[in-house]
């Protein structure tokens, strides 16, 4: 009976530590750039907090606080943008830095947002 108790907790371990690691941001550094790079859906827009929310592709249930300022540069499909081309919905590759890593896993500030879709 405790040799299955203990089965069953082990299993248990794995599938939370797997649950885990599935949760967790996915930004890839460049290591030339220094950029971390997401890609995902834009789900909010707040232009007062300069905030984009963007959900990540390559995750489950990752969204990143991405903010953005005076030199951040837009480009919509590779042409110079405005904030404006960021809409909800919308495909978004996110280059930018995060303040820091150890504390904020998912907030970006943003160099560069490129817009993939119309």
């Amino acid at each position: 009976m405790k040799g299955r108790v203990a089965g069953v907790l082990a299993l248990v371990a794995i599938a939370s530590l797997a649950l885990v690691a599935s949760v967790q941001s996915q930004a890839k550094k460049d290591p030339k750039t220094g950029l971390y790079r997401i890609e995902g859906s834009v789900t909010a827009i707040d232009k007062d907090k300069a905030l984009i929310t963007v959900k990540e592709a390559s995750s489950l249930n990752v969204s990143w606080a991405v903010t953005y300022d005076k030199d951040t540069a837009f480009t919509l499909r590779n042409d110079p943008a405005k904030v404006d081309a960021v809409v909800v919905g919308h495909q978004v590759v996110v280059l930018g830095k995060i303040p820091d890593p150890e504390k904020a896993k998912t907030h970006l500030t943003a160099v560069r947002v490129e817009v993939r879709t119309k």
